[in-house]
């Protein structure tokens, strides 16, 4: 799952095969084995609003020297790091993030603040929708056998960033409920998090394999 174009993942993953992606954070999603993307999102609603959010963007870009904005096929973002004033930019940049989340709810859209930008995306569609469409699909395509009591019977859950919150947050409730035996959710980095394990050290070393002939996980 990534907030990236689905053209950079096929470019970042064309080595992999039988890889299954969603991208844009939820808007674009790539079955496993599939050469093709389903996009989620609702294309003329995300054209609507978009003109709307380009026209405050545009506002903050004029009064923050170096800041640009970048357009993706599902979201807008506003990137302040290189701007020649960044403490100024930054308080730009909360407004900005303030006036979309003000002027444009009933769009079904909001801005979030992150690192040097603002990231301006649906509602409607992210990577918790986008992960349960998935195993919805998979509970629904694969059956259980003598070995497997349930069709997905382990997940794991990585991220590092403030959307994989609820990610975490679903997950750990297939867990809790029994739906799926076996999951793990682990965050990048040391701050407040749903998931049950924290890598503090980042993914530097880190090795997972679950082939059948070595099912084993370190780091």
């Amino acid at each position: 799952m990534s907030g990236r174009r689905p053209e950079e993942l096929d470019r970042l993953f064309r080595r992999v095969s039988n890889l299954g992606l969603i991208a844009e954070n939820g808007c674009f999603l790539k079955d496993c084995g599939s050469n093709t993307w389903t996009e989620m999102a609702d294309s003329e609603q995300i054209r609507s609003w978009k003109e709307s959010v380009k026209s405050i963007l545009t506002y903050y870009l004029e009064r923050t020297p170096g800041a640009e904005i970048e357009e993706r096929r599902c979201s807008l973002i506003f990137h302040y790091k290189s701007a020649e004033d960044y403490e100024s930019a930054m308080r730009q940049a909360t407004d900005c993030a303030s006036h979309i989340n003000d002027a444009c709810e009933e769009q079904r859209v909001h801005a979030i603040p992150l690192d040097g930008r603002v990231l301006v995306e649906p509602i409607d569609w992210t990577k918790t929708t986008a992960a349960v469409r998935v195993f919805s699909d998979l509970r629904t395509h694969m059956a259980a056998d003598a070995t497997h009591q349930t069709p997905v019977d382990f997940l794991m859950v990585v991220g590092d960033g403030r959307e994989d919150e609820k990610v975490f947050k679903w997950a750990n409730s297939l867990g809790e409920d029994g739906t799926v035996k076996e999951v793990v959710t682990v965050s990048l980095g040391a701050r407040n998090t749903e998931a049950k394990a924290t890598l503090t050290q980042g993914v530097s070393g880190m090795f997972f394999c679950s082939c059948s002939s070595c099912s084993k996980a370190a780091s």
